[in-house]
């Protein structure tokens, strides 16, 4: 039993320096010697858990499902009953969460977690009404579920509720002196979100700026490894640059493995029209998305490691491991898409680190870049709450003008170089100049024309990122210079573009 804590803590080790690939033999491994050990069984479901987070695409519903049940059978445990539920969830079979939420809350019609847990189900499943009214419930009952108010003003349009939202914060605030840090953040972001929809601009910017205070204090540490090591990852690529075009040059296209569709790669920084176009183009049966996932950088890291980076740099120009990446890739997409489909979008923004892979491995891909004007994407990106992840940088006037520094960086580095089937799409071109600009953008992907391209809005899909909502209507042009309501308070965020000689005018 000794050897087997040690296991797990090395799991634990590997799991925490993202070495999911090792981690996951050495659990297997220790499944296969001690099948009867319960804990193991539990560590087991933590462990999918947790990959479901970072990498929801992976198929280990049937493990997940089965130490599920024989947790199970040894006790009645409302925990693992619901980590199978967000499972479903972050994996994103959201019709199973839906069913599966929808059981648990009869079964459990007080519980807190459950009772959230199924609204995001209904959220997910394009159920926002109903949603709602799930947010009010659990509200009534749980006064200080802050996760509550934040989401039900994130997804709600009547004036009635926000009035009752703003009423009951103001209270919360006055009778709770002392709120967590989460606590704290998701009332500031809720209150923010209501007054800037009551046009208060002045009240609203004093309480995003309180929320995003806290949340980069929260997330300093991560937030400084991320942008070093984006600065790491631009510094190998430009050291690279010139091998990669050499080599680039020797390869014979014909002989790379034929994957049966046209990958569309959608990159750019965050809120700078991608889920608009993302709309637009999946309004073509022939066109899926997997939204924003991971899926490159888990072939690369399954393919090379953890220092996927470094040794992709060196070992990528073998015709036979460029095949590997494109077949292990195409199997990985295709597993999530109808099975007639013709072209299929990753819009994972950071994408653009790897422009020069994306073209190496896969020459015949289509590449959009997305631009929008800095200030209005940086504003729009510092008023929504995201979780830790690819965007926590948002928080703050001089990480974002840090994140923009390196973006343009890795633009300029690549498209210095000649590029095929690249594309730079600015958002307010294609607001303003809504249908010309589709129909170029249709003819870029050579694509047969349809007007159902301009009614993306009625195509009754969900798309699960921060600009879901603006989607689900018609192109509109009155949210592309709101950042000027807040422009005498956005100084701080000036002086950090010019610091770092973002081009913003």
């Amino acid at each position: 039993m000794n050897s087997s804590k040690a296991t797990i803590s090395k799991i634990q080790t590997l799991k925490a320096s993202k070495n999911y690939f090792q981690a996951e033999k050495l659990l297997l491994k220790l499944l296969a010697e001690e099948s009867f050990n319960f804990d193991l069984y539990q560590e087991i479901q933590n462990f999918y858990l947790d990959l479901s987070k970072e990498i929801p695409f992976v198929n280990v519903t049937n493990i997940m499902e089965f130490v599920t049940k024989r947790i199970l059978e040894k006790e009645d445990s409302l925990k693992a009953k619901q980590n199978l539920g967000i499972f479903y969830l972050n994996s994103d079979q959201i019709k199973l969460a839906l069913r599966y939420f929808e059981e648990l809350n009869r079964e459990y019609p007080k519980d807190l977690n459950i009772n959230l847990y199924h609204a995001l189900a209904l959220i997910k499943s394009g159920k926002t009404n109903q949603a709602n009214l799930k947010f009010l419930s659990i509200i009534e009952e749980n006064p200080l579920c802050f996760d509550a108010y934040y989401l039900l003003a994130l997804n709600n349009k009547n004036e009635n509720i926000d009035n009752f939202l703003l009423n009951e914060i103001i209270k919360t605030l006055h009778e709770n002196k002392l709120l967590d840090d989460n606590g704290y953040a998701n009332l500031n972001f809720t209150l923010a979100l209501i007054l800037k929809r009551k046009k208060n601009y002045d009240a609203s910017f004093e309480h995003f700026y309180l929320a995003c205070e806290k949340k980069h204090s929260q997330y300093k540490n991560d937030i400084e490894k991320y942008l070093n090591n984006i600065e790491h990852i631009y510094k190998v690529k430009n050291d690279n640059r010139q091998n990669l075009i050499q080599q680039s040059k020797k390869f014979n296209y014909e002989n790379y493995t034929e994957i049966g569709f046209t990958p569309i790669f959608i990159v750019g920084v965050p809120r700078s029209g991608s889920t608009l176009i993302e709309a637009i183009l999946t309004s073509n049966d022939m066109v899926s998305s997997i939204c924003e996932g991971v899926h490159l950088e888990y072939v690369l890291m399954k393919t090379f490691g953890n220092d996927y980076l470094n040794k992709s740099s060196k070992a990528i120009y073998q015709l036979d491991l460029i095949n590997y990446i494109r077949t292990e890739y195409a199997n990985l997409l295709k597993s999530e898409v109808p099975i007639d489909t013709k072209f299929i979008i990753n819009k994972t923004l950071n994408n653009y680190k790897h422009i020069d892979l994306i073209k190496l491995i896969f020459p015949e891909a289509k590449i959009i870049i997305t631009e929008r004007n800095p200030f209005a994407s940086a504003w729009s990106s510092y008023c929504i709450k995201f979780e830790k992840g690819a965007s926590i940088f948002t928080y703050n006037f001089k990480d974002i003008a840090r994140y923009y520094k390196n973006y343009q960086d890795f633009i300029q580095l690549f498209c210095c170089q000649t590029i095929e089937n690249l594309r730079i799409q600015n958002y307010e071109t294609l607001v303003v100049n809504n249908e010309e600009e589709t129909k170029s953008l249709i003819k870029f992907l050579d694509l047969k024309w349809d007007d159902k391209y301009l009614n993306f809005h009625e195509n009754g899909k969900h798309y699960d990122t921060a600009s879901s909502n603006q989607v689900k209507e018609k192109v509109y042009n009155n949210s592309l210079n709101s950042w000027e309501n807040y422009q005498k308070y956005l100084i701080p965020l000036e002086e950090a573009f010019i610091k770092y000689q973002i081009k913003y005018k």
